[in-house]
């Protein structure tokens, strides 16, 4: 008689790091050694050590030319498993699916993934300028350089399809900030209040200052194992380049991953106590929240004030990027460190008691929106 086979592993986080996200003009450190931080704190947090790991993942723009193989020398791991992530926001769940993948299949079991960037004074531009081919090429010669301008004609047309006013993107902006107060390694925690965000300057119209993500350095990492832990990862989903680039922007890969997962886990986004949309932009939260099943599309500015005003889920309780800052490909982790904490009852008091958080990531933008979306559930154990 044959024997049933063991069940495959499941992944858990064991810990997680991260340094203060400090804006790129008063940082000082250079990208090796702020992966190395947060790896250190993320390590300690799961009471391991270097020598525990066999397996590593990486996101990061600025530490070029080093990969993950050149860390895991640095930092005298031997891995059994080696990955190197250049999804950008999306970055932190595609690491996470597939350590997910690698520890089921037995191919490591102990993984620290870990994602940040320092930049220097010109190294944003740069990166924007020769971000694909498509910015480099396609868009060179326009006079208004980045993504700003493309995801102001994505609100603009948001607005106009859904009658969001510039107060309902404040409104989300400014809870975001109150979240960020809380946050002791957010880049921005001074108070915001909706005149003071309707009063800023316009970046692009109708974009103004605080609807477009600032610009810091710093890293984050997490430490993922077969092994029994306090967060158990549910299923991650992903959808690429789901429309072609033929839409209009105004929804993400997420209408198609955002089902499978809810299906995959049995759960809905009833269930949800916590989730970190991604929030590159404003605009971009209301369509992932619209893709995910957290907002109505009818009524999406009473249904989006009354989410916010109930706190049920919590929404971005880091303060989001907006407030916390955008370190680079950190960002792609930054959610799951955001609703780690949350579940492990360090974050606000208000999301203490948490089971259930949703981590959505969405970016690379190539033509005129980002091409990659994702997400992934995490429970308290």
């Amino acid at each position: 008689m044959t024997s049933a086979a063991p069940h495959a592993p499941e992944a858990h986080i064991l810990g997680v790091g991260q340094t203060d996200f400090v804006p790129s003009h008063r940082a000082s450190r250079k990208t090796s050694d702020l992966l190395f931080l947060a790896a250190q704190a993320a390590l300690a947090d799961a009471d391991l050590s270097f020598a525990d790991l066999d397996g590593l993942g990486i996101a990061s723009f600025t530490a070029a030319p080093d990969h993950s193989i050149d860390l895991a020398v640095r930092w005298n791991i031997r891995p059994t498993w080696l990955m190197d992530s250049s999804l950008g926001g999306a970055s932190g769940n595609d690491l996470l699916a597939h350590a997910k993948t690698a520890i089921a299949q037995r191919e490591a079991s102990t993984i620290l993934l870990v994602a940040g960037d320092h930049f220097a004074i010109d190294d944003f531009e740069k990166l924007v300028r020769h971000y694909n081919t498509s910015a480099a090429e396609d868009f060179a010669s326009m006079p208004a350089a980045g993504p700003n301008a493309f995801f102001a004609l994505i609100t603009q047309m948001q607005m106009q399809t859904l009658g969001l006013q510039r107060d309902d993107y404040g409104q989300l902006v400014v809870s975001q900030r109150a979240w960020a107060m809380e946050n002791p390694k957010a880049a921005y925690r001074d108070p915001l209040t909706l005149d003071e965000y309707l009063a800023a300057p316009i970046i692009a119209d109708p974009l103004g200052r605080y609807d477009c993500v600032p610009v810091v350095s710093g890293a984050v990492a997490i430490v993922v194992s077969a092994n029994q832990g306090p967060i158990r990862v549910l299923a991650v989903q992903a959808q690429h380049n789901w429309d072609g680039q033929n839409t209009s922007g105004l929804h993400t890969g997420l209408v198609e991953a955002a089902p499978a997962l809810w299906q995959a886990t049995g759960r809905t986004p009833s269930d949800l106590d916590v989730a970190s949309i991604y929030d590159d932009y404003p605009a971009m939260v209301v369509a992932q929240l619209l893709d995910a099943g957290i907002l109505s599309e009818h009524q999406t500015a009473a249904s989006l004030n009354e989410l916010l005003t109930s706190k049920r889920p919590a929404i971005n309780s880091s303060g989001g990027q907006l407030s916390a800052g955008q370190a680079g490909a950190a960002a792609g982790l930054h959610g799951i460190i955001e609703i780690a904490n949350a579940l492990l009852d360090r974050g606000p008091l208000s999301t203490h008691g948490s089971t259930l958080g949703l981590v959505t990531g969405y970016g690379m933008v190539a033509y005129r929106y980002g091409a990659c979306a994702n997400a992934s559930l995490l429970e308290r154990t």
